[in-house]
């Protein structure tokens, strides 16, 4: 996918994935974040203590968008 200046996409889901990501490979240095969302209501429920979250744990996070990765 090709995004413009300006352009963004919905959250989404990827049914039946265990794991979903992105590749850039160019982004400008004000490009906005990738942001993951764990929709599963019910995951949320248990989350571990704050100091123990992780990126595979928590509900969301934004990554910065960096070329080649």
């Amino acid at each position: 996918m090709i995004n413009g200046k300006f352009a963004f996409n919905s959250v989404h889901d990827h049914p039946n994935s265990l794991l979903s990501g992105v590749y850039y490979v160019k982004a400008a240095k004000d490009s906005g974040g990738l942001f993951f969302h764990d929709r599963r209501v019910s995951a949320h429920r248990l989350l571990p203590k704050y100091s123990e979250l992780t990126p595979w744990t928590i509900p969301s996070i934004t990554y910065k968008p960096t070329e080649g990765i």
